[in-house]
């Protein structure tokens, strides 16, 4: 008797509790990756020195054109830097939703296949 309860109950749960907790974890996932690139503050530091490398302002002409290309080259490798990462997370958020909609439909779709698979094997 325990064996023809199982199916309706796993079925049950699989569209249920099952698909909740696959949501559940691809939003989790998703706030965590995130977090991890910080695209807000990447884009609110864009042209930011990088690493904080600027040198210190010295006295005179020459020390002054110096810190400027200091300065100047530190902030283009923030930017070059801040850019990669700004394009890796969008090449990510891609992948991202194709991972998410190929998910969404393999889980639907996988108690429906079994069953086929099932009916073809005993036929």
């Amino acid at each position: 008797m325990v064996y023809i309860n199982f199916f309706p109950t796993l079925i049950g749960w699989w569209y249920s509790r099952g698909l909740n907790s696959l949501f559940d974890f691809l939003i989790v996932f998703f706030v965590h990756t995130t977090d991890y690139f910080s695209p807000v503050d990447i884009l609110t530091n864009f042209f930011k020195p990088w690493k904080r490398n600027v040198g210190q302002k010295g006295r005179g002409l020459d020390a002054l054109g110096e810190w400027f290309a200091d300065n100047l080259v530190s902030r283009l490798v923030g930017f070059f830097m801040r850019f990669v990462l700004i394009i890796s997370y969008i090449v990510f958020l891609i992948f991202y939703l194709l991972f998410l909609v190929f998910s969404i439909v393999f889980w639907i779709l996988m108690p429906i296949w079994v069953f086929i698979s099932l009916v073809f094997i005993f036929i």
